[in-house]
This record gives C-alpha cells, sequence and structure tokens, in this order.
C-alpha cells in the first residue's frame, strides 16, 4: 500500500498505520495519534482554532486549560477541560477584581503554613533526621515571612527581597541556598496541585558559595591521630581508610563482614526522627536506620584493615555491634566524639580535623592513586560520580601533558610515524 500524502503539515503516519498530529504552542509540544487521517486534521484544527480563542492569561499547559489571573491581591490560578470555561473564568475574575470582590479560586484561601503541614504528611520518603533539618528551615527562615501569607499572594519579587533579608542579617550562603531549596520544593509542590500558576521561586539569584577543598589527612597523621584515641584507636583508623560515615560505621554488626571474600556491607546507620532523638523499635530498643542514600553497599577491605578488625569480631554473634561502649552497647557517636576525638586532635594541634575529615581522608587518599572517579564514588556511597569529582577532584594528579602525549603517540604509531 503506497504511503498517503499529508495534506496538512504537523501530520505523519506512523509505522503502525496510525496518524499522528503534532502541534506546537506556547505551552510546549502537544501530539495525539488516530486511527483516521481525517480525526487527525479535525483535532489539529479545532486545537488551533482554540489556541486562537485564549482569552488573554490563558494557556494550553499538559492538556488542560489554564487560566491566571494577577492583580494587586495576588496570583489567582484554575485548570479548565475546555478554552471556554477558562475564558469566562477569567472574565469573571477580572469582573471581580474590579468590584474589589473575592475572586473564586480555592488556591486564593491557601496559607503558606497551612499547606506546609499538608505537604509535611506527603513527605514519605524522607528520613526524619531530614525532615527535622526542614522543621528547623521553616520555623527560622520560612514561616516568619511567609506562613501568613496566601500561596497566590507570594511573588518573584517576595522572594527576592526575602533572600537579600537574609544576607542582610548576615545569614550564611549555604543556609540561604538551603532554605531556599525547600521554598522552591514547597512551592513547586503547590504548581503541581494546581494552586498557583507559576513557581515564583524560579530564576532567584541566590548569593555564591566560596567552595574549599575537603582535605583530608596524611597516612602519617590517620595514625597519629587514632593512637591518641585509646580503646577506640581501630575505629579512627577504619573510618580513614574505608571512607563510611561514622554512624554508617558505629552501626556495624559482626554480620556486616565478610573476611574471607574481603568485604562490609554497609546497609544501616544510626539516624535520629524529626525531634532529634534515636530511632527506637517496638520494644524500645534503639535500632539504626538507612543510609543517607538509601541505599546499601559492599566497600572491599584491604589485609590491613582485615587484621585490624578481626579482633574485634572475635567471640561476638552475628547481630552484635562491632564498635562498642565500656558496656558492650554500640559506641555513641557525641560520647566517643566529646571523650576521645575532640581531645586527640586539640592534643595534636589538628584544628579543623572533624570525625567527617576521616571519610574525606580516604576519598583524597584515592583520588591522590589516581582511583577512578566511579569506583570512589561507589566507596564513599556518593549519590552520583560528579558529587565525587566535585568533592576530589583537586587531589588527582596533573596528568594532562601525560595523557596528550600518549594520545599523540598513539595517533603517531597507527600512522607509521617516528616519535
Amino acid at each position: 500500500m503506497p504511503k498517503q500524502v499529508n495534506r496538512i503539515p504537523g501530520i505523519k503516519q506512523l509505522s503502525t498505520g496510525m496518524w499522528q498530529a503534532r502541534l506546537f504552542h506556547d505551552g510546549g509540544e502537544e501530539s495525539r495519534n488516530f486511527e483516521r487521517l481525517e480525526d487527525a486534521e479535525r483535532w489539529k484544527r479545532n486545537l488551533k482554532s482554540e489556541l486562537d480563542r485564549c482569552a488573554e492569561g490563558v494557556a494550553r499547559q499538559k492538556r488542560k486549560w489554564v487560566a491566571t489571573f494577577i492583580d494587586e491581591s495576588g496570583v489567582y490560578t484554575k485548570s479548565f477541560d475546555d478554552v471556554d470555561s477558562a475564558n469566562k473564568w477569567m472574565a469573571r475574575a477580572e469582573l471581580a477584581s474590579e468590584d474589589g470582590r473575592p475572586i473564586d479560586s480555592e488556591s486564593a484561601r491557601v496559607m503558606f503554613s497551612d499547606f506546609v503541614v499538608e505537604w509535611k504528611k506527603g513527605k514519605l520518603d524522607i528520613s526524619g533526621k531530614t525532615l527535622g533539618t526542614y522543621n528547623s528551615q521553616l520555623k527560622l527562615y520560612l514561616l516568619p515571612t511567609f506562613g501568613e501569607r496566601k500561596l497566590t499572594s507570594i511573588t518573584t519579587s517576595d522572594i527576592k527581597k526575602w533572600v537579600s533579608s537574609l544576607v542582610d542579617d548576615g545569614v550564611g550562603p549555604t543556609t540561604i541556598r538551603q532554605s531556599y531549596r525547600l521554598l522552591h520544593q514547597i512551592l513547586q509542590s503547590a504548581l503541581e496541585d494546581e494552586l498557583l500558576g507559576r513557581n515564583p521561586a524560579v530564576g532567584i539569584k541566590l548569593p555564591k558559595i566560596t567552595t574549599k577543598p575537603k582535605e583530608g589527612l596524611t597516612a602519617q597523621e590517620l595514625y597519629a591521630l587514632a593512637d591518641e584515641c585509646g580503646p577506640h584507636r581501630s575505629l579512627v583508623i577504619f573510618l580513614g581508610t574505608c571512607g563510611l560515615r561514622v554512624n554508617e560505621a558505629l552501626a556495624l554488626r559482626v554480620e556486616d563482614f565478610d573476611l574471607t571474600a574481603k568485604f562490609v556491607k554497609v546497609a544501616h546507620s544510626w539516624t535520629t526522627d524529626e525531634f532529634g532523638k534515636k530511632l527506637r523499635d517496638g520494644n524500645g530498643e534503639f535500632v539504626p536506620g538507612t543510609t543517607k542514600t538509601g541505599e546499601a553497599r559492599d566497600v572491599p577491605l584491604d589485609q590491613n584493615t582485615i587484621e585490624l578488625i578481626t579482633p574485634l569480631l572475635e567471640g561476638k554473634q552475628g547481630r552484635d555491634w562491632v564498635f562498642t561502649g565500656s558496656n558492650g552497647q554500640a559506641l555513641d557517636y557525641g560520647f566517643f566524639r566529646r571523650k576521645y576525638f575532640k581531645p586527640a586532635t586539640e592534643k595534636l594541634g589538628m584544628k579543623n580535623v572533624v570525625i567527617h575529615s576521616l571519610r574525606h581522608t580516604t576519598g583524597s587518599l584515592l583520588a591522590s592513586l589516581g582511583a577512578p572517579i566511579p569506583e570512589v564514588s561507589k566507596i564513599l556511597g556518593h549519590s552520583s560520580a560528579k558529587m565525587t569529582l566535585d568533592v576530589y577532584g583537586h587531589a588527582y594528579p596533573a596528568q594532562t601533558a601525560s595523557w596528550m602525549d600518549k594520545l599523540g603517540k598513539h595517533i603517531a604509531d597507527e600512522n607509521g610515524l617516528e616519535t
């Protein structure tokens, strides 16, 4: 059967025999498939006609007609299945605004603080610790400014002024960016719920962050620090060698180690609820949560680390903790930091060294040895290789010239040229 010729640009016949009509408009690209060419042509003509009839403030978005009205009291939006209903709503909104009457829109009555309450209920995929961080940011930076505002009244200008006020108050650029991301996330959710016509947090210029390279310890410094931590010497060396987050290491059980296969499975981490309290099970016992990324990983162990860990596993059962306090329970991070780690760094004059520096020690030393970025990322449990490159890229030895020499030699060899 010969392929039929399209009578209207933007319509084509698919390999399935169906006819696809496609139209580009301000809201993006829209297409639909039909069994008959006539139906495809009709759909495209009708949609073009409807687009031409759009009142000012009405737009086509995700196969809906979205009416957005803006006046001094805020931004109001509502979605419709047909363009005529959207146009009528816009006309009523304009009349109501001129008469000083409330505009008929559910979004006009939703307060930011009320929406936040419902938004948090839907955040089932975040840890209690993250929720606690959100609560702190909301209390300190978002609710004082936006809490009693209607969602529709928040403008891009308001958010710019909010950012400027935080800068004037001396709030650090990292904190500002974190709070802004939370605000953007909340308003984006309101947009998806069709309570806003657009996200006013889009396109906000934020203060720059001066990123300092993450420096770890040298191999000698690592052992010197470990020697000063007394009974927890092995923990310090383990953290500096394997790159676990400290609460991942403290949540390890004997059964997580496979010394024959030379790896440790990192699947848990001590975390807290939104109130900063450790998680408990139904019996009231403390239990670790998931890792920061929510994913488990296997970290290879070298022979020195195996010899370091072996004594800590002897005489214990599979569910016993590996790193323990004097009571045999899992060692508490805060206690270890106050009682052993901080006094050790002070004695050695390591002013800027914190426990997380041990994790950076692993990353920096691996990078200095030229370990591939993807492998370092897997070991450290980063969410992406890009994150690893951003943090440890500076630690990699400069090899640009040598790689160019290798490339030049390869090209010359392939062409029989002398080098």
